[in-house]
């Protein structure tokens, strides 16, 4: 349940008004403490979950990290 959670927060914020707007410049994407928060877990947690969704191809992280944070954008998704 986790890892839908974690994928459902990650569609959100990834692809919410402001950040359709921004385009896809991967320091506007969704950090991970932005969606540990989201879905109420530490960090690590949230990094493993997300690692197991760049794993599943539902999920890509970013290629550096931006203060301190990487991040990750929802992929593969209906709108």
């Amino acid at each position: 349940m986790a890892l839908r959670e974690m994928h459902s927060a990650l569609v959100e914020l990834s692809h919410n008004e402001k950040r359709k707007v921004e385009g896809e410049k991967q320091e506007t994407w969704p950090g991970t403490r932005e969606l540990a928060e989201q879905c109420d877990v530490d960090i690590y947690r949230a990094r493993a979950l997300l690692l197991k969704l760049v794993e599943q191809k539902l999920a890509r992280k970013s290629e550096k990290r931006f203060h301190k944070s990487l991040r990750w954008l929802a992929i593969n998704t209906r709108n």
